[in-house]
């Protein structure tokens, strides 16, 4: 889920209902994500001339300057531009007009055209409050529509849905489609009323007037959805108009609603163009449904190869019959077109559409949350029938603890975690061990305000080196790193340089890219007799450690590259490593690569992004960047400034695929559980043979076994057997499929 989707989820999480059972309290949390995400907030001018309009707000009219932000901020009746928005509603803000401050909060609060400040969202939207409710209460349709709000979310309010449903009425009765809309799913659900058809379809039938898209679609299927003749054609008409739009569910219910003949004539041709159009926006169930009308020429020639892309993409994105589906398409393709379906499915991007973008999925985490939370009680029965499984998710959530909003799930029980990990340990869980170990190394305890620790597991570094070691025997190389790092610097074990080296050595074997890191570090400082310092060495591992996705040895690849120290000098090379190493969140590569960037050193001027990643690297507080930062931004123009900002703003850390080849057993037990079908035992299995570890390297071998635990739906896997295919060779792809297709699991 994108960080704009968390934020949604953390505001629907300052809900605290008191007497409200847990399934009412998740459905009102559902609601009140889906009135932020589906615009809820949203009031925009309704014909104003925008020219008008800029033209009060330049001579100090507050009211035109919060249209104008509002207008910017959705996209609606002008150009789509948070930092517009941000900037219209500062100067509303400065006149102290509440929805101006709003606003803010808002952006503030979701990163939205300015750099996401949570705690100064908050304070922005509790400043609001007072100011919303007195324009509520004078008829302020805007007002009362953001007041609602604030009551249903808890913020500037304490969690009032009562009241916040009263104001928000108010607000439909004025017009403001976007509460027709959240009263409609009030009674869709019966959020503190009695759930009512006849309202649901009276308010949705009042906002889809407006021109609001989600309405539409949700009136359009209920009616189409009802059987009755009358019902089905003003639905299909709803529908259309949401498709119009670009609205990707609405696509994919018209087709189907095609397919079938549901209300309306057959016609699979337009189903399928239908089924396309959503598709091409990212809608799973509508690339499985485009995958298979190409397999079976449904409204299309049949096309397999075509199927096969859509059926990747489905089966990437989560849809559960979509791997079975592809693997049967994909016999009927030769090796060639094989390699150009993961081709084209790889370079695939979604396109969604404004109607899209704004329904977003940020309710999946939340459902995903919910689901979870009412399976706990079904988890710890299973725990006691001797379950593996649950036993290991069990005692994750109680280390954790569980909650929804304010309201505790699942209390934190660290004494019940530390009891069910020794348990799985002793049995010889190689994760569980690790943990395990990770206990001794910092200790458990609990502690209660104004008394002293009371320690479950006291810090004991021979006890952590111990499960650790059992851990490693077992070829988790995580453990296989820590041991070889407590060795070298003696701590619970002998101080042996040999003994580190030799269990660096294991893990990077077995492709442990921060093994090679560290292999690198020794050979780049020397480890008295043990290792002669060798700097030709160091970055022949430091390459092997970034090629592998390790930021740290990226970082140390682009410093060697760039001073010439143990490589040829290749400035460019250095610059490319350190970018990798930068957008892992590497703090000192980011400084470096800004500098580069800054000054054309190893390839194009570019202050711009120079700056950014300066101004990164000041963030975290990296030696020399905050007197660099400085001194720059007075050599930038305004413009280059604001620029630089928005890319700060929008900076994400894009982890690699760090190579961690953790077995989930030793090597005869993993086979037996990948022949018995188990998906993590054939994604590990796939691993061993991809870099010979304890097996023959064999990419047939490991193309096999990524793709049978890739067919259910086992993303890691999946990642692999593309990345993988794009390698090898159509015979070797060809001979890999027949594998595939001749594997029976055992009973």
């Amino acid at each position: 889920m994108s960080g704009t989707g968390l934020s949604l989820v953390f505001l629907a999480d300052r809900v605290s209902l008191p007497g409200i059972n847990r399934r009412s309290h998740f459905m009102i949390k559902r609601i009140l994500i889906s009135w932020i995400l589906l615009g809820l907030c949203v009031a925009t001018p309704q014909a104003a001339d925008l020219k008008t309009l800029q033209a009060k707000a330049e001579k100090g009219d507050a009211d035109a300057m919060v249209d104008l932000a509002e207008a910017h901020y959705w996209g609606r009746e002008a150009e789509l531009d948070w930092a517009k928005s941000m900037e219209w509603a500062e100067q509303a803000a400065a006149k102290e007009h509440p929805v101006g401050t709003y606003r803010m909060g808002v952006q503030h609060l979701l990163g939205q055209g300015v750099a996401a400040d949570i705690t100064l969202g908050q304070q922005l939207i509790n400043l609001s409050a007072e100011g919303l409710e007195k324009r509520a209460k004078e008829g302020d349709h805007r007002a009362q529509l953001f007041l609602a709000t604030l009551y249903n979310v808890g913020l500037g309010r304490l969690g009032n849905v009562t009241k916040g449903r009263e104001w928000m009425e108010m607000a439909a009765e004025g017009g403001q489609p976007e509460a027709q809309y959240a009263m409609g799913r009030v009674y869709h659900y019966g959020v503190g009323v009695t759930k009512n058809p006849e309202q649901t379809r009276k308010w949705w039938s009042r906002a889809a007037e407006g021109g609001h898209v989600p309405s539409q679609y949700n009136l359009g299927a209920m009616l189409l959805a009802s059987g009755k003749e009358t019902d089905q054609i003003q639905g299909l008409k709803l529908l259309r108009q949401a498709v119009d739009a670009g609205f990707d569910r609405a696509e994919r219910t018209l087709g189907t609603a095609l397919l079938t003949g549901a209300g309306t004539k057959r016609d699979d041709k337009a189903a399928f163009e239908f089924f396309k159009k959503a598709a091409e926006q990212g809608n799973v169930q509508a690339q499985y449904l485009t995958g298979q009308a190409l397999a079976k020429g449904v409204g299309v020639e049949t096309d397999p190869a075509e199927a096969a892309v859509w059926l990747t993409l489905a089966a990437r994105g989560g849809h559960e019959g979509a791997g079975v589906s592809r693997a049967n398409v994909s016999r009927l393709l030769k090796a060639e077109q094989l390699l150009q379906v993961r081709l084209k499915a790889t370079r695939f991007k979604a396109e969604p559409s404004m109607a899209t973008r704004k329904a977003g999925a940020g309710l999946i985490a939340a459902e995903q949350n919910f689901l979870a939370s009412l399976s706990f009680e079904e988890l710890k029965k299973q725990e006691k029938q001797g379950n593996e499984d649950a036993r290991v998710r069990l005692s994750k959530i109680y280390f954790e603890g569980w909650r929804l909003g304010r309201e505790i799930i699942v209390p934190r029980n660290l004494r019940e975690s530390v009891r069910l990990t020794t348990e799985l340990a002793a049995s010889g869980h190689a994760d569980s061990q690790w943990n395990l170990g990770l206990f001794y190394r910092m200790g458990v305890f609990e502690q209660k305000p104004g008394s002293d620790r009371v320690y479950i597991i006291k810090k004991d570094l021979e006890s952590m080196a111990k499960w650790m070691r059992k851990a490693a025997d077992q070829d988790y190389t995580s453990a296989m790193v820590v041991l070889g790092g407590l060795h070298e610097k003696g701590e619970g074990v002998p101080l042996d340089y040999a003994k580190a080296m030799e269990w660096f050595h294991k893990a990077a074997k077995m492709g442990d890219a921060q093994a090679c890191h560290l292999i690198g570090l020794a050979y780049r400082a020397g480890r008295g007799k043990v290792v002669e310092m060798d700097k030709t060495k160091a970055v022949e591992w430091f390459r092997r450690g970034a090629e592998r996705g390790d930021p740290q040895a990226q970082h140390d690849l682009g410093g060697a590259l760039a001073k010439g120290e143990g490589v040829a000098k290749d400035l460019a090379a250095a610059r490319e490593w350190l970018r990798r190493a930068a957008w892992q969140n590497e703090r000192t590569a980011q400084f470096e690569l800004g500098r580069m960037l800054y000054n054309g050193i190893g390839g194009e001027k570019d202050v711009v992004r120079g700056a950014m990643w300066i101004n990164l690297a000041a963030n975290n507080r990296v030696s020399g960047a905050v007197d660099l930062f400085l001194k720059i931004k007075d050599e930038l123009s305004p413009v280059e400034k604001a620029r630089a900002r928005e890319l700060v703003s929008k900076f994400t850390p894009r982890k690699e695929q760090r190579v961690v080849a953790n077995a989930a057993g030793n090597l005869a037990k993993t086979q037996e559980a990948a022949m018995r079908g188990n998906k993590e035992a054939q994604y590990q299995l796939g691993l061993r043979h991809l870099n010979g570890t304890g097996v023959k390297r064999d990419l047939v071998e490991a193309c096999k076994w990524f793709n049978l635990a890739a067919l259910q739906n086992h993303a890691p896997a999946l990642k692999e057997y593309e990345a993988l295919s794009l390698k090898m060779t159509p015979a070797q792809i060809n001979e890999a499929d027949k594998r595939v297709s001749a594997f029976k699991p055992k009973p």
